[in-house]
């Protein structure tokens, strides 16, 4: 998540994308909560609706930052396991983990019969792989480093990157997840309105 080829990382933009949701959703006198996690739950904040919860947020957001390497499906098992009232869940994640487990957890939600939505963050490099010298490359989540020619290994890398994002969409439509991939190159706010009104007219359509 610390990864960002412009303006902002991934992570960066993953805050900016939460406290919007958080702006929103208190306005509309809901309760919301937060959890930041990687390999565990580094912090919980439990859901409340006031204007100094908000705060409480923001601060939360402010203070984190991006660790280790995630381990994304057992992170959802656990905080399925906290959360005992029906409600909304928003996972925005670069979902840089394995889709069957993923599903696992977000139908873990499912089963106690959250409404979920996933936000996929992802940077326009990951996207295009626009590299072209030899370069050396890091593990995002890991240690590792690599040296490689890009144009070597571009199209196998692509090929690899539709494949994970076609599996994770799959699993996702499998167990009811609303799934919207974002990226960083992108107005969040724009996205975040454009998908509202997807969303609305949606539920408009079901209801017909």
């Amino acid at each position: 998540m610390s990864f960002g080829s412009g303006a902002l990382t991934k992570f960066d933009y993953a805050r900016r994308l939460a406290a919007a949701l958080a702006y929103l959703m208190i306005h509309q006198n809901d309760a919301v909560g937060m959890a930041m996690f990687d390999r565990e739950v580094r912090s919980y904040v439990p859901a409340r609706g006031t204007a100094s919860h908000f705060r409480r947020l923001l601060e939360t957001l402010e203070a984190a930052q991006p660790r280790s390497d995630t381990r994304i499906a057992a992170v959802l098992h656990e905080l399925a396991g906290r959360l005992r009232r029906r409600g909304m869940v928003i996972v925005i994640s670069d979902l840089l983990d394995d889709p069957e487990r993923i599903s696992k957890g977000l139908a873990h939600f499912r089963h106690r019969s959250h409404d979920v939505i996933v936000f996929h963050v992802v940077d326009a490099d990951e996207l295009t792989f626009p590299y072209e010298r030899v370069t050396r490359f890091r593990d995002p989540e890991g240690t590792g480093m690599t040296v490689v020619n890009p144009r070597s290994v571009r199209r196998q890398y692509l090929q690899r990157l539709t494949a994970h994002f076609e599996q994770l969409q799959h699993a996702c439509r499998e167990c009811g997840v609303s799934y919207e991939q974002v990226r960083t190159d992108h107005s969040y706010d724009q996205m975040l309105s454009a998908y509202l009104a997807k969303r609305s007219r949606v539920r408009r359509t079901a209801k017909v």
